[in-house]
Protein backbone atom coordinates (compact mmCIF):
# COMPACT_ATOMS: atom_id res chain seq x y z
CA UNK A 1 0.00 0.00 0.00
CA UNK A 2 1.34 3.01 -1.07
CA UNK A 3 0.03 6.59 -2.05
CA UNK A 4 0.95 9.03 -5.84
CA UNK A 5 1.85 11.15 -2.16
CA UNK A 6 4.88 9.03 -0.78
CA UNK A 7 6.14 8.07 -4.47
CA UNK A 8 5.91 11.94 -5.25
CA UNK A 9 7.63 12.73 -1.64
CA UNK A 10 10.73 10.00 -2.56
CA UNK A 11 11.19 11.76 -6.03
CA UNK A 12 11.54 15.15 -4.78
CA UNK A 13 13.93 14.67 -1.68
CA UNK A 14 16.38 12.43 -3.75
CA UNK A 15 17.52 15.07 -5.68
CA UNK A 16 18.72 16.82 -2.00
CA UNK A 17 19.56 14.11 -0.18
CA UNK A 18 20.33 10.50 -0.45
CA UNK A 19 17.83 7.41 -0.22
CA UNK A 20 18.26 5.70 3.20
CA UNK A 21 15.19 3.26 3.71
CA UNK A 22 14.40 1.09 6.81
CA UNK A 23 12.32 -2.05 5.89
CA UNK A 24 10.73 -3.50 9.02
CA UNK A 25 8.00 -5.68 10.11
CA UNK A 26 6.11 -6.76 13.25
CA UNK A 27 3.74 -9.46 14.14
CA UNK A 28 2.25 -7.71 17.10
CA UNK A 29 0.65 -4.94 15.97
CA UNK A 30 -2.50 -6.41 14.38
CA UNK A 31 -4.69 -8.20 17.08
CA UNK A 32 -5.92 -11.98 16.30
CA UNK A 33 -9.50 -12.21 16.79
CA UNK A 34 -11.77 -15.26 16.36
CA UNK A 35 -13.40 -13.62 13.44
CA UNK A 36 -10.15 -14.04 11.67
CA UNK A 37 -9.58 -17.69 9.94
CA UNK A 38 -5.85 -17.67 9.21
CA UNK A 39 -3.70 -19.54 11.28
CA UNK A 40 -1.13 -17.57 10.40
CA UNK A 41 0.74 -14.68 12.37
CA UNK A 42 -0.39 -10.94 10.39
CA UNK A 43 2.48 -9.25 9.72
CA UNK A 44 2.48 -5.50 9.46
CA UNK A 45 5.83 -4.14 7.05
CA UNK A 46 6.68 -0.97 6.38
CA UNK A 47 9.66 1.00 4.13
CA UNK A 48 10.79 4.47 5.60
CA UNK A 49 12.55 7.00 3.97
CA UNK A 50 14.99 8.34 7.01
CA UNK A 51 16.43 12.06 6.74
CA UNK A 52 18.03 13.79 9.23
CA UNK A 53 14.87 14.30 11.78
CA UNK A 54 12.23 13.25 9.19
CA UNK A 55 10.78 9.52 8.94
CA UNK A 56 8.08 9.14 6.50
CA UNK A 57 6.55 5.56 5.50
CA UNK A 58 6.61 5.08 1.58
CA UNK A 59 5.49 1.96 1.48
CA UNK A 60 3.57 -0.41 3.65
CA UNK A 61 1.70 -4.01 3.63
CA UNK A 62 0.17 -6.55 5.32
CA UNK A 63 0.41 -10.15 4.97
CA UNK A 64 0.42 -13.36 6.40
CA UNK A 65 2.85 -14.67 4.36
CA UNK A 66 6.59 -13.98 5.76
CA UNK A 67 8.59 -15.50 2.91
CA UNK A 68 11.00 -13.49 0.97
CA UNK A 69 9.24 -14.29 -3.12
CA UNK A 70 5.74 -12.25 -1.40
CA UNK A 71 8.38 -9.60 0.25
CA UNK A 72 10.30 -9.24 -3.33
CA UNK A 73 7.11 -8.89 -5.28
CA UNK A 74 5.63 -5.96 -2.56
CA UNK A 75 9.54 -3.83 -3.24
CA UNK A 76 9.94 -5.20 -6.94
CA UNK A 77 6.07 -3.69 -7.49
CA UNK A 78 6.91 -0.27 -5.31
CA UNK A 79 10.14 0.02 -6.89
CA UNK A 80 8.52 -0.31 -10.76
CA UNK A 81 5.58 2.36 -9.61
CA UNK A 82 8.35 4.62 -8.82
CA UNK A 83 10.01 4.29 -11.98
CA UNK A 84 6.53 4.71 -14.03
CA UNK A 85 5.70 8.18 -12.30
CA UNK A 86 9.63 9.66 -11.94
CA UNK A 87 10.60 8.16 -15.54
CA UNK A 88 14.03 7.33 -13.45
CA UNK A 89 15.08 4.24 -12.14
CA UNK A 90 15.40 4.63 -8.25
CA UNK A 91 17.25 3.18 -6.12
CA UNK A 92 18.54 3.46 -2.37
CA UNK A 93 21.87 3.93 -1.42
CA UNK A 94 21.41 1.70 1.44
CA UNK A 95 18.03 0.03 3.07
CA UNK A 96 18.26 -0.50 7.01
CA UNK A 97 16.85 -4.10 7.82
CA UNK A 98 16.92 -6.27 10.82
CA UNK A 99 18.42 -10.18 10.38
CA UNK A 100 15.49 -11.75 9.22
CA UNK A 101 16.33 -13.90 6.04
CA UNK A 102 12.98 -13.08 4.08
CA UNK A 103 13.20 -9.28 4.26
CA UNK A 104 17.32 -9.49 3.65
CA UNK A 105 16.87 -11.60 0.58
CA UNK A 106 13.90 -9.58 -0.94
CA UNK A 107 15.55 -6.14 -0.59
CA UNK A 108 19.02 -7.50 -2.10
CA UNK A 109 17.01 -9.43 -5.00
CA UNK A 110 14.66 -5.84 -5.43
CA UNK A 111 17.05 -3.43 -5.63
CA UNK A 112 20.32 -5.44 -7.16
CA UNK A 113 18.66 -7.61 -8.91
CA UNK A 114 20.86 -10.62 -7.55
CA UNK A 115 21.02 -13.16 -4.67
CA UNK A 116 22.17 -12.89 -1.39
CA UNK A 117 25.00 -15.66 -2.14
CA UNK A 118 26.17 -13.21 -4.69
CA UNK A 119 25.81 -10.45 -2.46
CA UNK A 120 27.51 -11.77 0.15
CA UNK A 121 30.66 -12.66 -2.05
CA UNK A 122 30.85 -9.36 -3.82
CA UNK A 123 30.57 -7.75 0.01
CA UNK A 124 33.26 -9.89 0.74
CA UNK A 125 35.50 -8.84 -2.30
CA UNK A 126 34.89 -5.40 -1.66
CA UNK A 127 35.57 -5.12 1.77
CA UNK A 128 38.67 -7.46 1.96
CA UNK A 129 40.22 -6.10 -1.67
CA UNK A 130 40.97 -1.96 -2.08
CA UNK A 131 41.42 -2.95 -5.76
CA UNK A 132 38.00 -4.64 -5.96
CA UNK A 133 35.87 -4.09 -9.30
CA UNK A 134 32.57 -5.27 -8.07
CA UNK A 135 30.05 -2.91 -7.43
CA UNK A 136 26.50 -2.86 -5.43
CA UNK A 137 24.00 -0.89 -6.25
CA UNK A 138 22.16 -0.98 -2.64
CA UNK A 139 23.94 -1.57 0.44
CA UNK A 140 21.93 -3.84 2.71
CA UNK A 141 22.42 -2.99 6.54
CA UNK A 142 21.42 -4.76 9.56
CA UNK A 143 20.30 -2.59 12.21
CA UNK A 144 22.83 -2.70 15.45
CA UNK A 145 19.93 -2.58 17.94
CA UNK A 146 17.90 -5.85 16.46
CA UNK A 147 21.52 -7.76 16.03
CA UNK A 148 22.18 -6.83 20.05
CA UNK A 149 19.23 -8.10 21.00
CA UNK A 150 19.61 -11.22 18.88
CA UNK A 151 22.80 -11.77 20.68
CA UNK A 152 20.88 -11.59 23.66
CA UNK A 153 18.13 -14.10 22.88
CA UNK A 154 20.83 -16.34 21.38
CA UNK A 155 23.15 -16.19 24.43
CA UNK A 156 20.45 -16.58 26.84
CA UNK A 157 19.01 -20.04 25.36
CA UNK A 158 22.67 -21.66 25.28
Amino acid sequence: MYSRIQIEVIDRFRLDNKLFWHLDATGSIIKKTSSIKSKKPFFYYALVYYMTDVTIPIAEMISTDHTWPCINYWLTRFLYDLKAFSGKYILPEKIETDFSWPLLIAAVLATNRFHIGIYLAKAFAISTDKNATVSITTIIHICSSHDTHDSKTIGQTL
